[in-house]
Order: C-alpha cells, then structure tokens, then sequence
C-alpha cells in the first residue's frame, strides 16, 4: 500500500490535490491511502505514532504557525526516505527545499498535468527505494528489512545482530561480509564490531556516533576519520 500525506490549509486546493491524486491512483490501479491535514502542526503529532508512515507527502510550504519548511525539516531528523513533494505560490521558497532534499515542487494554481507528472515520477523513485532492503536468513526463516529501518550492526565472533527501529535480528555471518554487501548502500564501518546505517546517526560526539534510538556506538581510532566524513557526506546530501 502507499500512504500518502496532503497538508495544505485551503480547504479547496487540498481538495482539488486530493480528487487529481485519487483519479490517478484509480488509473493505475494501486493499493494507497491519502491522509489530509489542514496544517503542519496535525501533519507532525500523526508522525508520532510508528504504524502511521506516509511514503509521499504533499506539502503546502505557506502555512499559519508552523511552515512547511519548518515541518520538513522536523521529519527529516527521522525520517530520509519519505518523498517530500512542497506545493507553493511563489519561486522564491524552492531554494530552500534542498536543504530537505525535496523531490520536487508543484506551483500554484495547481495543473493537472503537472500534479500527474510529478507524482509519477514520485511512483517510481518509490519503486527504487523499496528495492533497497536487506535480505537475512537464520533458522529457516528469511527476514526483509527496508534500509532505512536497518540502525546497525553488531557482531559476536559468527553471529551478526541486526539492531532496527522495529526489530532485532540474529544471524549466522561475518561482518565483514556485510560490510561488501553495503558499502555503497549508506553504511559504514565505525569500529571492528559495528557497521552503522549513516542516515540513522543523529551525531558524532568524542568518538562515538549517536544513534536515532539513542545508542551510544563505539568509533575506533583508525576509522573516526572516515566515519567524520561519511557522516558529513550523508548530511550534504
């Protein structure tokens, strides 16, 4: 299923997204859910309850109260994958939107043809992005956990724990085998025994990376360099 977030606080155009947005789903024939807010305050506290992720929001960047700017950049520091899509009536704010990796704007007055294309092409980057998942077996069972949900690893002579937002996992491998497997993926090997999902470290403080869950994971000496740098890397992207 795709869940998809619309926050915009005129009531008309909220309607008109969602009406363009429900047809187009109609079309293609997917499995979705479309959630309104009228503001980015309601958006924020419905993102405090875990089994409640929207893959695609559509975000109104002119609001009372909070911005959308300013709401964009409260579920970045938990969320990188959700595709944020700002809705605007002026050029002057798309430059902002870098700085929350934006998938794309759509200006007001709303088009049709604009509001089809960019969601679309949100569609497939989706696809990409659900590719991107780690596959572990261990006692005839095979676990599928999205990257993004992946915190770290850890691992004790043969046995690799994965530590996620959701769940532990224990399997049967070398870490330096896991390390191979993603090294290009968005991870990196912070000490011997731990390799760490950069978009899950919140920060870096005296040789040890914070993560989103509030572990405190050793860096060893010899990788605090190339940790530094994978972490500020992640950040600019």
């Amino acid at each position: 299923m795709i869940r998809i977030a619309i926050c915009e606080d005129e009531f008309k155009q909220r309607n008109m997204l969602k009406i363009i947005l429900a047809n187009e789903i109609k079309s293609i024939g997917i499995d979705s859910k479309i959630n309104e807010f009228e503001n980015g305050e309601k958006l924020l506290n419905s993102l405090k309850d875990d089994a409640l992720k929207f893959d695609i929001i559509f975000l109104d960047i002119q609001m009372n109260k909070i911005s959308g700017i300013d709401a964009a950049k409260k579920i970045r520091e938990n969320n990188k994958s959700t595709i944020i899509i700002f809705v605007t009536g002026f050029m002057d704010y798309v430059f902002e939107g870098y700085n929350v990796r934006a998938f794309n704007y759509i200006l007001k007055p709303l088009k049709k043809d604009k509001i089809i294309k960019v969601f679309r092409e949100a569609l497939d980057s989706l696809d990409m992005l659900k590719n991107q998942v780690y596959i572990l077996n261990y006692k005839n069972e095979t676990h599928k956990i999205n990257f993004d949900d992946v915190i770290y690893f850890v691992s004790n002579r043969r046995i690799v724990k994965l530590v996620g937002k959701k769940a532990e996992h224990e399997f049967y491998a070398k870490l330096n085998d896991v390390e191979k497997e993603l090294c290009d993926k968005g991870f990196v090997r912070c000490h011997q025994s731990y390799l760490i999902n950069l978009s899950n470290i919140k920060s870096i403080e005296q040789g040890y990376a914070i993560t989103t869950l509030g572990d405190k994971l050793p860096i060893s000496r010899n990788r605090y360099k190339e940790t530094l740098l994978a972490f500020a890397k992640q950040i600019l992207k």
